[in-house]
C-alpha cells in the first residue's frame, strides 16, 4: 500500500493545530467572561486643586548660631539639647581668668597713660604761658616804643599845627570878624525894611479883619431872617476868624521885627569891640610858633632811635618761641593718642570680660549641642579661621520648609497659597501651612532651574522638630464649584484648524459656532465649525481629516446659507482636540448598525467602525456597559492627578463612557 512521506507529521500537525483551535477558543471564552466591562461616570461640580509636590527639610524660621567670642575653657554649660531657653538667659561660662588679668593690665596702662598726658597738658600749658607772656612783653615794649614815636611826632604835628591853626584862625577870625560887622550892619537894614513891610502888612490886615466883622454881622442879621443859609453864615464866621487871626499874627511879628532891630545894633558894637582884640592876639601867636616848631623836631630823633631798639628784641623773641610751642604740642599730641590707644584696648579687654557669659539672644529651643563642659572652645570672631557654632537657638514657634520648585511650576506660585505637609514620623497627619516667601532668582542643577520656595508651618506644633523630611504638597489652583471629569474619561486626538483672512463684508456673514464646508483645490471636503471671527477667523475642521498637513491651503468656504468664498488663502494650523464618549444607556440602537446588550461587544455599523461604536468611519455601537457612545467635544482647562476641568462641551450630571485599556493580543491569553 502506497503511503505519502511524511502523513503521520501531517496528520499530527492537523491534531495539534486542532488542539490549539480548541484550547484558544476556550480562553478567548473565558477572557471574554473576564475582560473589564465599561463604566459610567458623571461629571461633577465639586472642590479642584492642582498641587505641585515637593519635598524638603523643616527648620525654624529663626535659628540663631550660638558661637563664642572669646577663647578658653568651658567653665560652665547650663543648657542641654532640647532645652528651652528665654532670651538673656545664661547658656554658658567661660573661663575669665586670664581675661581678668588682661582686663588689669590694660586698666593700668590707662591710668598710666591718663596721667602722661595731665603733665604733657600742664606742661604745655606753663610753656606757652611763659612764652606768651614774653612774646607779650617784647610786644609791649614796641608797641610803647612805637607809640611814644607816634605820641611825639603827633604831638609836633599836633602842637605845630595847632599853632599854625591858631595864627590861622585868628587871622580868620578876624577877617570873619570884619565880615560878621559888615553883614550885622547889612542885617540891620534889611530888618527895617521888613519892619515897614511888616507895618504895611499890619494895617492891611485890620481893614481886612474889620470888613469880615461888619461882614458876619450882615450875614447874622440875614441868617436870622431866614435869608440866607446856615452854610453861608458859617463861611461868613470862617472868614472874620481867619482875618482876625492874620490881624493878630501880623502884630506879633511888627513887634518881634522892632526887638530884632535892637539887637542887631548890639551886635554891631561887639563885633567893633573884638576885631580890635584880634588884631593884639595875632601878633603874639606867629612869634611862638616858630620857637615851637625847633623844639619838636628834636622829640621826635630821640622816639625813634627808642622804636629801632625794641623791634630788634621782638624779633629775636619770635624766631625762637614757634619751636619750643611746637615740642610742647607734639609731647601732649603723643600723650592723647597712648590715652586713646590704651583706652580701646581697655574697652577691648572689658568687652572680652562680658563675653565670657554666653547668653542666649533670643528664647527658643537649643539645639546641636557639640561641646561639654570643661572643653576648650576657640574664639568665633578669629580674623584667621570662624570656629563651628557650640550650638543653635531655634524658635520652634515659626517652623518652615525650604523647597525646591521647578521652574515650570512657578507661573501660578504665589505667596499665600495653601499648602499640607506631611512627615515620616505622622504619616496619617496633615500639617496646615502656605506659602511664606519666593525667591528672586532661580538656581541650575542637572540643567533644571529650581526656585526656593519657604513654606511655614501654620501653628507649628510641637510634633514638628528641625531636621524632619517633610512632603509639602503646595496648592496653587484650589477652587470650588468647578466643573470636572475623572482623567480616564478624556480622550485626546490630533485635530486641525483653518486660519484665514476675510473682508470685514464677508467676516460678518459669519458668527461663533456656525457649522460650514470647506473645499480645497484637489477636492478635498470637511466641515468644519467657527471658533472665532476675529482677523483672522478661526475654523476648527470636523469628522474625517486625513491627509491633511500644517502649512499654507486655498480653499473655497461654502456658508450656513449656501454663499460661497472662493479662492481663499488660509494656513492649516495642527492642534489637540478632547472629547467624551456620552452613555446613552446599555440597550440603545446603534445609529448605522445594531449593538449588542450591554456586557457584550458592540455591533458593527454599516461603515465597518471599529466593534462597540468607537471611532471610526461606521457608526457606533449600542452605548451600554459594552456599546459606543455619541462623541462628545470638550475643552478642557486644568488638571490634577484625578481630574481634568472642563471649560466647554458638557455639564454637571452629563454621563460619559470610561472603556477599559485593550487587552494585548496573545494567542496564549498569556
Amino acid at each position: 500500500m502506497f503511503r505519502p512521506p511524511f502523513s503521520g507529521s501531517v496528520v499530527g500537525a492537523g491534531v495539534l493545530v486542532a488542539l490549539i483551535g480548541t484550547v484558544t477558543t476556550g480562553c478567548d471564552q473565558k477572557s471574554e467572561a473576564n475582560a473589564p466591562q465599561n463604566r459610567v461616570e458623571a461629571a461633577r461640580t465639586g472642590p479642584f486643586s492642582v498641587k505641585v509636590q515637593e519635598s524638603g527639610t523643616l527648620e525654624a524660621l529663626i535659628s540663631v548660631e550660638i558661637k563664642s567670642n572669646v577663647e578658653g575653657e568651658l567653665l560652665e554649660l547650663n543648657v542641654e539639647d532640647g532645652d528651652i531657653v528665654e532670651a538673656a538667659q545664661v547658656l554658658g561660662v567661660i573661663d575669665p581668668e586670664q581675661i581678668d588679668e588682661e582686663v588689669a593690665q590694660a586698666e593700668a596702662n590707662y591710668d598710666a597713660a591718663k596721667a602722661q598726658l595731665e603733665s604733657a597738658i600742664e606742661q604745655t600749658r606753663v610753656t606757652k604761658t611763659r612764652l606768651d607772656s614774653q612774646i607779650l612783653q617784647e610786644i609791649e615794649s614796641m608797641r610803647s616804643s612805637q607809640a611814644a614815636l607816634e605820641a611825639t611826632m603827633q604831638a609836633s604835628i599836633t602842637q605845630i599845627s595847632s599853632a599854625e591853626t591858631d595864627l590861622a584862625n585868628s587871622r580868620d577870625t578876624l577877617e570873619r570878624d570884619k565880615i560878621a560887622l559888615d553883614q550885622a550892619e547889612i542885617q540891620l537894614q534889611q530888618i527895617e525894611i521888613s519892619l515897614s513891610q511888616m507895618l504895611a502888612t499890619l494895617d492891611s490886615s485890620r481893614v481886612a479883619s474889620e470888613n469880615a466883622q461888619r461882614e458876619l454881622a450882615r450875614n447874622q442879621e440875614l441868617f436870622d431872617k431866614n435869608f440866607v443859609s446856615a452854610k453861608a453864615l458859617d463861611d461868613a464866621q470862617d472868614r472874620a476868624a481867619s482875618s482876625k487871626a492874620s490881624y493878630d499874627n501880623n502884630q506879633q511879628n511888627v513887634e518881634s521885627q522892632r526887638k530884632s532891630a535892637e539887637s542887631q545894633r548890639a551886635t554891631i558894637e561887639g563885633h567893633k569891640r573884638v576885631i580890635n582884640s584880634r588884631e593884639t592876639t595875632l601878633t603874639f601867636q606867629a612869634a611862638n610858633l616858630e620857637t615851637l616848631k625847633l623844639s619838636r623836631a628834636a622829640s621826635e630823633r630821640q622816639s625813634q632811635a627808642n622804636l629801632v631798639v625794641a623791634q630788634s628784641r621782638l624779633q629775636e623773641t619770635q624766631d625762637t618761641i614757634e619751636g619750643q610751642k611746637k615740642v610742647a604740642e607734639l609731647s601732649e599730641t603723643s600723650a592723647q593718642a597712648s590715652v586713646l590707644r590704651n583706652e580701646s584696648s581697655l574697652e577691648t579687654a572689658k568687652q572680652r570680660q562680658g563675653w565670657t557669659v554666653i547668653t542666649s539672644p533670643i528664647s527658643g529651643t537649643v539645639t546641636n549641642l557639640v561641646v561639654e563642659q570643661g572643653e576648650i572652645v576657640t574664639s568665633g570672631r578669629s580674623a584667621f579661621s570662624q570656629s563651628p557654632p557650640l550650638m543653635n537657638v531655634d524658635d520652634l514657634s515659626q517652623m518652615i520648609v525650604r523647597v525646591p520648585v521647578n521652574e515650570v511650576d512657578m507661573g501660578q506660585m504665589a505667596e499665600g497659597h495653601r499648602a499640607e505637609i506631611t512627615v515620616s514620623a505622622y504619616p496619617r497627619r496633615k500639617f496646615q501651612g502656605r506659602v511664606r516667601q519666593i525667591a528672586p532668582s532661580g538656581s541650575s542643577s542637572d540643567n533644571v532651574v529650581r526656585f526656593e520656595v519657604e513654606v511655614e508651618v501654620v501653628g507649628s506644633p510641637k510634633e514638628l522638630l528641625p531636621g524632619m523630611t517633610a512632603d509639602v504638597d503646595i496648592f496653587v489652583v484650589d477652587r470650588q464649584d468647578v466643573l470636572q471629569i475623572a482623567l480616564e474619561a478624556v480622550n485626546e486626538e490630533d485635530s486641525f484648524g483653518v486660519l484665514v483672512d476675510l473682508k470685514p463684508e464677508e467676516r460678518s456673514k459669519l458668527s461663533v459656532g456656525d457649522d460650514v464646508k470647506i473645499e480645497t483645490r484637489m477636492g478635498k471636503q470637511v466641515d468644519a465649525r467657527v471658533q472665532t471671527v476675529d482677523e483672522p477667523v478661526s475654523l476648527a475642521l470636523r469628522g474625517q481629516t486625513r491627509g491633511w498637513r500644517a502649512g499654507p491651503v486655498e480653499f473655497s468656504l461654502v456658508l450656513p446659507d449656501g454663499e460661497s468664498l472662493t479662492s481663499l488663502a488660509g494656513r492649516i494650523t495642527q492642534m489637540k482636540s478632547y472629547y467624551v464618549e456620552l452613555s446613552e444607556g446599555g440597550d440603545a440602537p446603534a445609529e448605522g448598525g445594531g449593538g449588542q446588550p450591554a456586557g457584550g461587544p458592540g455591533g458593527q455599523g454599516q461603515g465597518g467602525g471599529r466593534p462597540g461604536g468607537g471611532p471610526g468611519g461606521g457608526g457606533r455601537g449600542g452605548a451600554g456597559a459594552g456599546g459606543g457612545g455619541k462623541r462628545q467635544p470638550i475643552e478642557i482647562g486644568m488638571k490634577n492627578e484625578a481630574f481634568y476641568e472642563i471649560v466647554s462641551g458638557i455639564t454637571a450630571g452629563t454621563q460619559v463612557l470610561i472603556r477599559p485599556p485593550r487587552p494585548s493580543q496573545n494567542p496564549f491569553g498569556r
